[in-house]
């Protein structure tokens, strides 16, 4: 049971990628709505 070679390979390379080359924004766009709230939104619609 568990991932498949290409999959863990594939799977190993983009947290490497998420970690080593991470770039982030100087001023990020940010919406309105928190992410808490807007999961907990799709939760009640989907429940």
């Amino acid at each position: 049971m568990g991932f498949s070679k290409a999959a863990a390979k594939s799977y190993a390379r983009m947290t490497a990628v998420s970690l080593d080359d991470l770039e982030l924004p100087d001023s990020p766009e940010r919406g309105t709505v928190s992410l808490q709230c807007y999961i907990s939104d799709l939760v009640t619609r989907h429940n």
